[in-house]
């Protein structure tokens, strides 16, 4: 029996993590307080953390986990992944780089359309249990029916 045929669509709500906020805090913090370690002139110095928290601050505004636009994942029964953020949609594909755990998904994908890569960092806390529960399941049997589906050599 194929597993496929009773795969049925799974809609993931993306919220911020306090976790994952304050893992990017402290690392951004300890970037902050290296590049003041630097033996440069104080105005190199000041120029490269003023860089870095402009572009520390533009990843939160863009990324669900941290605080950007809602963001709504949905994987229907043919395999095909739907990004929905800020009002707009897009379709796209999984890589094969995708890590999963029992506590954390990554989930790498290319543009089905044009060139480009989005990353999606999930936890339990940012999907809810069920749902990351139902996520890591089906990711595990596509891995498998990916992994059969290559033919051995002799």
């Amino acid at each position: 029996m194929s597993a496929r045929k009773y795969a049925h669509r799974l809609q993931l709500e993306c919220s911020t993590n306090s976790l994952l906020r304050l893992l990017f805090s402290v690392a951004l913090a300890l970037s902050l307080f290296s590049l003041m370690l630097l033996p440069l002139p104080l105005l190199m110095r000041s120029f490269a953390c003023l860089l870095l928290a402009a572009l520390a601050r533009r990843c939160w505004q863009r990324r669900c986990e941290l605080g950007g636009d809602a963001l709504t994942l949905t994987w229907d029964g043919d395999e095909r992944w739907w990004w929905s953020q800020g009002g707009e949609e897009w379709e796209l594909l999984l890589r094969g780089d995708t890590y999963v755990a029992t506590g954390m998904v990554i989930l790498n994908f290319n543009h089905a359309v044009g060139r480009g890569r989005r990353s999606l960092v999930l936890l339990p806390a940012s999907v809810g249990a069920v749902a990351f529960r139902r996520l890591r399941v089906r990711l595990k049997l596509v891995g498998r029916q990916s992994v059969a589906a290559v033919p051995k050599s002799p």
